[in-house]
């Protein structure tokens, strides 16, 4: 490609493995058991149908949920060809820690997505995956005990701007009781020369409801302190110096 960033044109339709979770949002998963959990934007991730057999009432969300499964199989195998094909020419400004190489990348979003459709098929039109898209969700507050949201925000900065951003995450708060944990966490490890070793981050909500901004009420629920707003978590999936 002739780019010297790895870039591509649209949000693409990908899934990573519930392997990959674990390591983007620093998840464990059996902290989690008997809770429900929110998975915002779901996209082809493996999450949902592996949270529902460890316990776990996790819905996902996305505005392609409404598309039949055969075609959105159709979508995840060509976005993930398209995806790839942005590796070409930029592998060198990746740190290849998670990852082995671009290789292992097809493997684990391939394998993410074919979980995923296959969950998708059995569950179509039903409450586990929900046709929706921030910053306007569904749901009621506190409707999650976890929300997670991974590789929207920050990501697409000159499709999205600070609004929505600022929007969506008071919404991905409203809706959630315990936390929010976002990945990538800034616009500046999601740039060009991002390393994303500690790029996800985590919002406490519980006992500090909605502590960084307003409910949909309108109520005023600004932080207290930067310490009391978020807490950083752990490692990510893929360190890179790219997308």
């Amino acid at each position: 490609m002739s780019s010297d960033r790895y870039a591509i044109d649209d949000v693409a339709f990908i899934g990573r493995t519930v392997e990959e979770y674990e390591h983007m949002f620093d998840l464990d998963l059996s902290a989690w058991e008997g809770q429900s959990v929110l998975d915002c934007p779901g996209g082809a991730c493996a999450f949902v149908a592996e949270a529902n057999t460890r316990d776990i009432d996790a819905v996902g969300v996305d505005i392609l949920y409404d598309v039949p499964p055969d075609e959105l199989h159709e979508k995840c195998e060509s976005d993930v060809d398209t995806a790839i094909a942005g590796f070409e020419g930029v592998e060198d400004q990746f740190i290849w820690e998670f990852y082995d190489d671009v290789a292992d990348v097809r493997a684990h979003w391939t394998a993410a997505y074919q979980e995923f459709i296959a969950d998708y098929a059995d569950r179509f039109d039903t409450d586990r995956y929900v046709d929706a898209q921030l910053p306007d969700l569904p749901f009621e507050d506190d409707s999650f005990s976890l929300v997670l949201s991974a590789n929207l925000m920050f990501l697409y900065m000159e499709k999205f701007d600070y609004e929505f951003h600022e929007q969506s995450l008071l919404e991905l708060a409203r809706v959630a009781s315990d936390e929010v944990r976002v990945y990538p966490s800034n616009a500046s490890t999601a740039s060009a020369t991002r390393d994303w070793t500690n790029s996800a981050r985590c919002w406490p909500t519980r006992g500090t409801r909605r502590n960084f901004g307003r409910s949909r009420s309108g109520s005023s629920t600004g932080p207290r302190n930067s310490s009391e707003s978020r807490s950083e978590s752990h490692r990510p999936t893929l360190s890179a110096r790219g997308r």
